[in-house]
């Protein structure tokens, strides 16, 4: 997992150079570049940046080096939700929310309502047998949805989940 390398690596590197007052510039600069450059192909790359996202908004990187870090969070979600991994689109749109707030940006709930219709996505794509995990799905986008005040959306995904409440099958587990 060579991503994987590179990242604890420029992890290290980074807080090595912090803990002993250098300028992280540079390292700053390699962070910037691995996000826009590391190949979108790679079975690392949602890791690798997820990581180095969280790294830069974790230690406060400088806004100016955040340019076109909105764009490149929803082109990384876009891949991810297009291979059908919403849970992973969700923890991009996590860190926009996070980035959006730490640059003080307006319109922060755009990042929590692509949450929302993530696990929406979530909902549509469970299989029979598996009703508790779209319950829980369902929940989530309820909450989501609720922090934003959309109460149309909510009041639609409460009927939705009261309809799958009913589908859910407990079984006794006997020891």
């Amino acid at each position: 997992h060579y991503g994987l390398d590179v990242m604890d690596s420029v992890e290290t590197a980074f807080l090595l150079t912090k803990d002993i007052k250098g300028d992280t510039a540079q390292v700053e600069d390699l962070i910037i570049d691995i996000l826009r450059n590391y190949s979108f192909e790679s079975s690392s790359s949602f890791a690798l940046r997820a990581e180095l996202i969280e790294l830069a908004i974790e230690h406060k990187l400088q806004a100016k080096r955040f340019k076109g870090i909105f764009v490149l969070i929803n082109k990384i979600a876009e891949n991810l939700i297009n291979a059908q991994n919403f849970h992973a689109a969700i923890r991009m749109y996590e860190l926009g929310h996070s980035a959006c707030k730490y640059l003080k940006k307006s319109n922060c709930s755009d990042w929590i309502r692509k949450q929302a219709r993530c696990y929406e996505s979530l909902m549509r794509t469970e299989r029979e047998g598996n009703e508790m995990a779209t319950v829980s799905f369902c929940r989530d986008a309820m909450d989501l949805y609720k922090s934003l005040g959309d109460t149309k959306k909510l009041a639609t995904l409460e009927k939705r989940f009261d309809q799958l409440k009913s589908k859910v099958k407990f079984h006794t587990i006997s020891t």
